[in-house]
């Protein structure tokens, strides 16, 4: 079984590359993430995080049904817990598992999530995630 440090990291991972754009590296950790979601290790500061990341590396591979189911666990795990960042970023991610799958009604879906993400950065002060989906944001088709 893998160490507490390893499994956090692996969040910090998935995380910065997607950031960084290389989706296909994100891609590849998704059986990573899978059994880290999972698993029964709880990851502070947040327990949604786990699910999140494996959401973002769901989507990278494409497999649209296993990151929407990521995300919305993700959700109604950090919506039960005091950790706000958690908040704002499961749902700035999700929004933009949306908009790389692009089906139905996933743009508005999506321009909800990141108002959402907005209003959590901008109450705990997060500028530089704001400035961030600002750019997202921006990129909207309108909805």
């Amino acid at each position: 079984m893998n160490a507490y440090g390893h499994w956090f990291n692996l969040m910090i991972v998935v995380e910065g590359l997607y950031v960084l754009g290389d989706r296909n590296a994100v891609a590849k950790l998704m059986p990573l993430t899978e059994m880290f979601a999972a698993s029964e290790v709880t990851v502070m500061p947040s327990a949604a995080l786990p699910r999140a990341a494996a959401g973002i590396a769901a989507a990278c591979a494409g497999e649209w049904d296993a990151a929407e189911a990521h995300f919305r666990e993700g959700l109604a795990l950090c919506d039960n817990t005091p950790i706000r960042i958690s908040q704002g970023t499961t749902r700035e991610f999700y929004a933009d598992m949306l908009m790389m799958r692009n089906a139905g009604d996933d743009a508005a879906r999506a321009a909800t999530l990141y108002a959402e993400a907005a209003e959590n950065y901008a109450q705990i002060g997060l500028v530089l995630y704001a400035s961030r989906l600002a750019e997202k944001r921006a990129r909207l088709p309108f909805v």
